[in-house]
């Protein structure tokens, strides 16, 4: 396969990064899993949905939840928008990448504004829930609580982050192997 065959392929980048980054709003962002019995697990999603489950007895699997809206307003609001913000633009981008398959044109730079946005978006996620965790404790920990401490990031995170690199990455891939090709061949 030569470099500008496989340079016209790289629009399939764009559809996996936002599987990815959609994809990964729908997992919690972090958790907090307590292995003793009869206390209870926390996870959060980056647009604010709540967890808490206990179990009565985790050889027998009798475990209770309760889901719930966060009710950290701020964390809620921001998050939502976020969330909003990722969905857009991974939706976007795939629309994106359908329309440069099918006329075979180049990768434009549009996906590397989509990649940079979403990661400056979940990184201001990143920082403002540890900020605002730090001045105002969660729920069962109080003031001045390191948020990334206790709660250890999960796909909710790390998939927002590896979409927006992939989505990211396509276009620079494809401009660096159209540059060898032409210096290659033309």
């Amino acid at each position: 396969m030569s470099v500008k065959t496989f340079s016209r392929y790289l629009f399939f980048l764009p559809y996996i990064g936002a599987a990815f980054a959609v994809g990964a709003l729908f997992a919690p962002a972090v958790s907090y899993v307590i292995k003793t019995i009869y206390e209870p697990s926390h996870a959060l999603w980056i647009w604010g949905l709540y967890s808490e489950i206990t179990c009565l007895n985790p050889g027998a699997w009798r475990c209770m939840g309760t889901y719930s809206m966060s009710t950290d307003l701020p964390v809620s609001i921001i998050g939502i928008i976020i969330s909003i913000i990722i969905a857009y633009l991974g939706i976007r981008s795939v629309f994106k990448a359908r329309r440069y398959g099918q006329e075979e044109k180049y990768i434009d730079n549009i996906f590397i504004k989509y990649g940079v946005i979403i990661l400056i978006c979940i990184t201001i996620w990143v920082i403002f829930a540890e900020i605002y965790y730090f001045f105002n404790g969660f729920r069962d920990f109080e003031a001045p609580f390191s948020f990334w401490s206790y709660f250890p990031p999960h796909f909710g995170i790390i998939g927002v982050y590896v979409g927006g690199f992939i989505i990211l990455i396509g276009p620079i891939i494809h401009k660096i192997l159209y540059k060898v090709y032409y210096y290659m061949y033309v």
